[in-house]
């Protein structure tokens, strides 16, 4: 069963050979003293280096890891989709396997949960960033606050959130701007935040960003695109219907925020699919199935229960999504 205090780390890694075995370990040093169980989802995302096999070998000493390697990259929007649909845990936040963020900034995240219903980290020590990130990340954080009236020092840190709050929503982009479609649809739904300042690690070597690749702003451009309309006219799209997060934003509205000076609204929401809004959604701590390795449907809390007892959960796959239970027959109510 999971237990009230326990969280997965979603762990995207391309070409980190470098840097994810040291990542993974300030990641077992953060969790342990903290949570009483975990597990750490560690995605190769068509890596060309030893970082599949390095995932491996630390999936291999400890039970709680498991390593997943996709033959071609799904972006990091796709890993983290495709992460938080296999947690099986109560917490739930992404971690760069890039090594830039330090103990020290996970403490300070991870001792905010239960505050809120999310845990927004900004950076501290912008000015330690190259000129042109701090200018292109001020014009990103203006651009979104204007346009969804918030007051947000940074969308695109480690997000802490609960699981099971994480996956009503429906987030379209695959690329990096994955976190703020995230963020904004939460709070937009009338979800109450808290923000942190954590210092990063900004040296580097063996560090450089994929963020600015032509894909990638491509798919922030959409992603605005498409987040406007569902903001403001669609409504916002969820999985299993819309009357319980309808219900806790009308009871959120007006009441504030962890941050002064910051709204908790309560747009139009839609279900994703016709006739959902009307089921009896599942009960239990994951609704999400995942395939098991002997090719029988499990939640994905089963599934992560049955790994445990000794393997280390290699798996190969492929870049679809999870299936839920309101949506679909293999888990539905």
């Amino acid at each position: 069963m999971t237990t009230e205090n326990s969280i997965t780390l979603v762990v995207p890694a391309r070409n980190e050979e470098a840097n994810l075995e040291l990542a993974v370990s300030v990641m077992v040093a953060a969790v342990e003293p903290q949570f009483d169980d975990y597990e750490i989802l560690i995605f190769n995302d068509g890596s060309t280096d030893r970082t599949g096999a390095i995932a491996d070998a630390l999936a291999t000493g400890n039970p709680r890891i498991r390593a997943f390697h996709h033959p071609e990259s799904i972006n990091l929007g796709g890993v983290i989709q495709r992460g938080m649909g296999l947690a099986s845990m109560r917490w739930v936040m992404y971690v760069d396997g890039k090594g830039a963020t330090t103990r020290e900034a996970l403490d300070t995240i991870f001792a905010q949960r239960g505050k809120a219903d999310l845990v927004i980290p900004y950076i501290l020590n912008q000015h330690e960033r190259h000129w042109f990130r701090r200018a292109v990340s001020n014009t990103y954080r203006t651009l979104l606050n204007t346009l969804f009236r918030l007051d947000l020092k940074y969308y695109n840190h480690l997000v802490l959130s609960e699981t099971t709050k994480a996956r009503r929503f429906v987030v379209h982009t695959k690329s990096y701007a994955f976190q703020a479609e995230y963020v904004l649809k939460q709070l937009k739904s009338g979800s109450s935040y808290v923000q942190v300042g954590v210092m990063d690690r900004f040296d580097d070597t063996g560090r450089k960003t994929k963020a600015f690749k032509p894909r990638n702003v491509l798919g922030v451009g959409l992603f605005l695109l498409r987040t406007l309309w569902e903001v403001y006219v669609a409504g916002i799209p969820l999985r299993g219907g819309i009357e319980e997060a309808s219900r806790k934003g009308a009871e959120r509205n007006g009441t504030g925020n962890q941050e002064p000076g910051t709204r908790n609204r309560e747009p139009g929401i839609r279900s994703q699919e016709p006739g959902i809004g009307n089921r009896e959604p599942r009960t239990g701590a994951c609704c999400v199935v995942a395939e098991g390795e002997d090719g029988n449907s499990r939640t994905g809390e089963e599934e992560a229960a049955a790994r445990r007892g000794g393997s280390h959960g290699l798996e190969d796959c492929t870049d679809a999504e999870a299936v839920t239970c309101a949506g679909k027959g293999g888990g539905g109510a």
